[in-house]
């Protein structure tokens, strides 16, 4: 069962990559982090920093970003039946870490930025689409 994200959750990867030295962002990626995985995509496809702007490899680490599962502990009760006792079962379930709602969240929200059309609800609350906003331009013009 999927659980709904607040904004925050789901513009956390782009705070990071707004935020955070690439080199930071890269070196928590390649330790496998998912959240770090999509900033650094986002670090890549934009072009943020003044790091030079590379697609593909924004592909790869987006794509590597979705990959990634953790495990969720299920339970799973089976009532007594047929003279064997009833017991309670935990199943992992591996869900993901990224969605691709949250990656079509942070589209949204990049989108917004680009051109500065209506920020709130794409990204954020009034305050929160202000400072992503900023955060944007310091970014972007480096």
């Amino acid at each position: 069962m999927a659980t709904m994200m607040s904004a925050a959750q789901n513009l956390a990867p782009l705070d990071i990559a707004l935020m955070e030295q690439p080199e930071v962002v890269r070196q928590k990626a390649e330790a496998g982090d998912a959240v770090a995985q999509l900033a650094y995509a986002i670090v890549l496809d934009q072009g943020l920093h003044d790091t030079p702007s590379d697609h593909a490899g924004a592909m790869k680490w987006r794509a590597r970003a979705l990959q990634q599962r953790r495990m969720t502990p299920i339970t799973q009760y089976t009532a007594a039946f047929n003279g064997q006792p009833s017991r309670v079962n935990i199943i992992n379930m591996p869900i993901p870490v990224v969605s691709l709602g949250q990656v079509q969240a942070l589209s949204a929200c990049i989108e917004r930025l680009q051109t500065g059309e209506a920020l709130q609800n794409a990204c954020g609350d009034e305050a929160d689409a202000g400072r992503r906003a900023r955060q944007w331009r310091l970014a972007s013009s480096s």
